[in-house]
């Protein structure tokens, strides 16, 4: 899943080298990627997103058709200051199914 996820970052599809490079470094626009997966693969790359204990995948929950949302911030300062990184939005959000 880090991999797979390391990749929709690194590349978003045909753009050039110098506007995936614009995107990577927060110059371009905010984009919206859609990925559907099984909840322990969801889980697990939360739990490294977010830097939880392993005890996290085993005692969290997400039920079929959940949402969980995250949002990926480049770091914006050269000195690296502002570290950017994976930030939880929602987990396991199952409100629209009620």
């Amino acid at each position: 899943m880090d991999d797979f996820m390391d990749g929709i970052l690194a590349r978003r599809g045909d753009e050039t080298a110098e506007e995936c490079s614009e995107w990577a470094s927060g110059g371009g626009a905010t984009e919206t990627v859609l990925v559907v997966s099984h909840g322990i693969a969801i889980r697990s790359f939360v739990r490294g997103a977010i830097g939880a204990s392993h005890d996290f995948v085993i005692h969290s929950d997400t039920p079929n058709t959940a949402i969980t949302e995250l949002m990926y911030e480049p770091a914006t300062a050269p000195d690296k200051a502002q570290l950017g990184g994976w930030r939880l939005m929602r987990l396991s959000d199952a409100a629209h199914l009620q």
